[in-house]
């Protein structure tokens, strides 16, 4: 264990360094999961994640977008730097129900109400379907 903020996943050499917040051992979870399956680097992943980041920042005002800045490409959408926090934060959401935390509830807002078809991509390939799927293995 460690304090929530110095959290981390290290999927080299399969380690998990967390505090007891299921919601950022969710997260870190996410990290490892990301490592093993490669999804922040599937061209497909990219792709739709890109079409949902265009959206989002065409609708969102820009005082809003800090709330998504720590999952987001810094820049140019071609540079994947916050794809893995993304992937991460996906799992999160796909396998909690949520969270007490309120930086964490309102990332968690935002990328169900803006980046759906990126989370429901992202649990493709971290094989995570759907809650009910979670309940069955």
């Amino acid at each position: 264990y460690c304090r929530n903020k110095d959290s981390l996943a290290d999927g080299y050499f399969s380690t998990i360094s967390t505090g007891k917040n299921l919601s950022i051992i969710e997260h870190e979870i996410g990290h490892f999961k990301d490592y093993i399956y490669d999804v922040s680097q599937d061209k497909d992943f990219i792709k739709v994640y890109s079409d949902d980041m265009s959206d989002f920042l065409a609708q969102v005002p820009f005082n809003e977008m800090e709330f998504v800045s720590y999952l987001s490409p810094r820049g140019d959408l071609n540079d994947v730097t916050g794809i893995g926090e993304f992937v991460a934060e996906s799992n999160l959401v796909l396998t909690t129900y949520g969270t007490n935390e309120n930086d964490l509830q309102t990332r968690a807002i935002f990328l169900v109400r803006f980046f759906p078809k990126s989370i429901a991509k992202a649990g493709e390939l971290l094989g995570i379907t759907s809650k009910r799927s979670l309940l069955e293995e």
